[in-house]
């Protein structure tokens, strides 16, 4: 039914109707972690996968909580979906159990942001972004997206409102400038960050 892009090699892995597996170049262990996971995901599969993903939170089946087994993966399915309100929920739930995976910390972020121009986002939520990203950037200094849209915050956010940055934005820009990013990951950010810099 699906694959999944390893993040380690960026090979796919064959899964099936698993939720996890294990990539056939590195053997490492893939699960739905980004939205650059569902790459190989048909769109008419991905209501399926979802439905695994409540089975697998409900059942628990494994070693792991349910939690831990399936909530990002079902969360990203939510943001994929559009229905920001329960990615936003379950991305809560999941910061809340398992706080050491910066994956929830980065798309939490993003459902504050839901389509606002940063210039004119809150005080409250200025700092409650950038506090979820900063997290997001310590937990995994490999993940691009966290520090895109904490330079993009630096820039529009403080810096058009004339406050101090927490950090210097055009230097977060110019050193992300070359990276390649997963389109699928920056068709989410375009759709969730209001931002004439992309």
């Amino acid at each position: 039914m699906s694959k999944i892009q390893c993040l380690t090699c960026g090979g796919m892995a064959e899964v099936g109707d698993k939720l996890s597996g294990e990539c056939p170049y590195c053997g490492c262990r893939v699960e739905f972690r980004r939205i650059s996971s569902f790459s190989g995901v048909e769109k008419n599969d991905l209501g399926k996968l979802r439905g695994l993903f409540e089975a697998a939170g409900v059942s628990g089946g494994g070693k792991k909580p349910p939690e831990e087994k399936s909530g990002l993966a079902l969360a990203l399915c939510y943001l994929i979906a559009g229905n920001y309100a329960l990615a936003r929920k379950k991305l809560a739930s999941l910061i809340e159990n398992e706080p050491s995976c910066a994956e929830p910390y980065y798309y939490y972020a993003l459902t504050i942001v839901n389509g606002q121009p940063l210039s004119s986002i809150t005080m409250r939520e200025a700092k409650e972004i950038t506090g979820y990203i900063q997290t997001a950037m310590a937990l995994d200094e490999k993940f691009v997206f966290p520090k895109l849209l904490y330079a993009l915050l630096c820039l529009e956010y403080y810096e058009g409102n004339d406050l101090i940055a927490p950090a210097d934005g055009r230097q977060l820009l110019k050193e992300l400038c070359e990276t390649e990013v997963d389109p699928g990951e920056l068709d989410l950010f375009k759709s969730l960050v209001s931002t004439p810099s992309l």
